[in-house]
C-alpha cells in the first residue's frame, strides 16, 4: 500500500481484522479516528496491577470505576468523511 498499490481481497480482510475496522467503514467513505480509550485504560490498569499495595481484585475494582467514569466523560471517537477509494483486484 505504501507503494501506491491496492491490496487484494484477502489482504484487505486481514488488514481490516487486524485494525479492528469493519470493511463497511471504507465502503461508506468514513474513517474513525483511533480510539485511545482502551490504551489509556489498559495503561492505568497495568500500573494498578503492578502496585504491591493493591490486590489484583482491588486493582480491577479501581479500573472498573475509572472505566465507568471515563466512558461517561470522554468524547466519542471522531468520524471523518472521506471519498471512498476502494478497488478490488481480481
Amino acid at each position: 500500500m505504501s507503494r501506491g498499490q491496492t491490496p487484494d481481497v484477502d489482504t484487505l480482510l486481514s488488514l481490516s481484522g487486524w485494525l479492528g475496522v469493519p470493511l463497511e467503514t471504507y465502503a461508506r467513505g468514513e474513517v474513525v479516528a483511533p480510539d485511545s480509550r482502551s490504551q489509556t485504560l489498559e495503561s492505568i490498569r497495568s500500573f494498578l496491577r503492578a502496585d504491591e499495595a493493591l490486590s489484583q481484585e482491588s486493582a480491577d475494582a479501581i479500573t472498573s470505576v475509572l472505566r465507568a467514569a471515563y466512558d461517561q466523560l470522554a468524547q466519542p471517537p471522531e468520524v471523518v468523511a472521506v471519498e471512498p477509494e476502494l478497488t478490488v483486484a481480481r
